[in-house]
C-alpha cells in the first residue's frame, strides 16, 4: 500500500500518539497511528496523480442505470453541485458505491438491498493531561479504547448500541454515562479528568460485524 500511495509515507509514525491521531493499525510488535483526514488527502493526491478527477462539495443523489442486454446496469451517477445548487449526471463504465453508512438511500431506489447497516460510533476527549500514558489501550469485551494524543489528551470511544437503526449523528449522555464508568474501573486516576467535547459519527458495518 506505501508504494502504491507514496504520499501516506510521511503521516505514518510508530508510537506517534496525538497531533496526527485517529486512527490505528496493529502489525506485528508495533502499533501504528495515522490521522484518517491526512491518509484522505493522502490517496486523493495520488489519485490525481494517476489522472483521476476530483469533485469537492458534489454529493451524489441518485445512480443512474439502463438495461443493457436484458439486465438493469449503473451507468453513472447524478450529483449536485453544493455551493452553486447545479445538478449535473456523470456517466461511466464502472460505478463504485463508497458511500458508506449512506449507501442505502442510494441502492434502494434500485431495489439494491444489502445487509450492511450504519452503526453510530461515539468518541470523547479530555482535558490535556501530563504524558504519562504511550500505547493505545483496547478491552475486547465492552468494546472500550482510549489513548494519549501529543497535546495530553485523553481520546477514546465505547460501544453502545443504538435503539434504532439508521444514520444518527448525535453523541448520547448514555454513551458518556457508560465511557466514564468504564474507564475508570480500567484507570482509576482518571476519575476527576475534565471531558472537553464528545461527538459521532456513522460507522459501515456487516452482519459479521467487520468493515
Amino acid at each position: 500500500m506505501f508504494s502504491s500511495v507514496p504520499f501516506l509515507n510521511q503521516y505514518w509514525h510508530p508510537y506517534c500518539l496525538g497531533g496526527r491521531v485517529s486512527g490505528s493499525v496493529k502489525g506485528a510488535g508495533v502499533d501504528w497511528q495515522f490521522d484518517d483526514a491526512r491518509l484522505a488527502v493522502a490517496l486523493a493526491r495520488t489519485a490525481w496523480q494517476q489522472g483521476a478527477a476530483l469533485l469537492n462539495h458534489c454529493p451524489v443523489t441518485a445512480l443512474l442505470h439502463r438495461r443493457d442486454g436484458g439486465v438493469e446496469r449503473v451507468c453513472g451517477v447524478r450529483a449536485r453541485d453544493a455551493v452553486s445548487g447545479e445538478e449535473f449526471e456523470l456517466q461511466a463504465d464502472c460505478v463504485v458505491n463508497a458511500t458508506g453508512a449512506w449507501s442505502h438511500g442510494l441502492n434502494h431506489p434500485l431495489g439494491i438491498h444489502l445487509p450492511n447497516q450504519p452503526h453510530r460510533h461515539e468518541i470523547l476527549s479530555s482535558e490535556p493531561l501530563k504524558p504519562f500514558l504511550k500505547p493505545l489501550v483496547s478491552v475486547l469485551a465492552s468494546g472500550l479504547y482510549f489513548s494519549q494524543s501529543m497535546r495530553g489528551e485523553i481520546v477514546g470511544g465505547i460501544t453502545v448500541p443504538d435503539a434504532a437503526p439508521g444514520v444518527q449523528l448525535g453523541s448520547r449522555l448514555l454513551f458518556l454515562e457508560t465511557i466514564a464508568k468504564d474507564l475508570v474501573a480500567v484507570m482509576p486516576r482518571l476519575a476527576g479528568v475534565k471531558v472537553v467535547r464528545q461527538w459521532a459519527g456513522p460507522y459501515d458495518v456487516s452482519p459479521d460485524r467487520y468493515p
